[in-house]
């Protein structure tokens, strides 16, 4: 008898909590998170074409710091001509600035990044090298401006 009974006040004194629904809410990201996460991605699955046109997409949403990591990522790991091409471009913020600077070693790591996109043939290299040196000008190859980048 006293089990039943612990067994009804039991029963009796579950059935009078309140159950709590509790829906998952899905959390949005944010374009910087959306855009970090592809990123990944395409490094991850060396999907250059996908990559190319994100890297688009930073230049033109100022997202240079995200752009920049991203690049060098893909540049590393994949050995990547627009990646060496995007950290040029993320480094330069696109306008040249920074190559007329007084900050040498990062200059030289930015022209480093544009001539060895040269020499895996990404086009726009070609043509941003132009501008820098001179149309017809010949130009030291990416290993002197990493050897100048590491002071050695």
């Amino acid at each position: 008898m006293r089990r039943v009974f612990l067994l009804f006040l039991g029963l009796m004194c579950g059935c009078n909590q309140k159950q709590i629904d509790y829906v998952p809410q899905k959390i949005e990201l944010t374009a910087d998170a959306k855009m970090q996460k592809m990123f990944k991605e395409y490094v991850e699955k060396d999907n250059e074409r996908e990559f190319e046109k994100l890297c688009g997409d930073a230049i033109l949403s100022y997202s240079m710091e995200t752009l920049l990591y991203y690049s060098i990522l893909m540049a590393n790991k994949n050995d990547s001509p627009s990646a060496y091409f995007y950290t040029y471009m993320a480094l330069t913020n696109a306008d040249n600035f920074l190559l007329k600077s007084k900050d040498i070693k990062t200059q030289n790591f930015a022209l480093y990044n544009l001539i060895k996109s040269d020499e895996l043939g990404y086009e726009n290299a070609e043509m941003e090298i132009r501008l820098y040196f001179g149309k017809g000008k010949s130009h030291p190859n990416s290993k002197y401006f990493l050897m100048k980048y590491l002071n050695k």
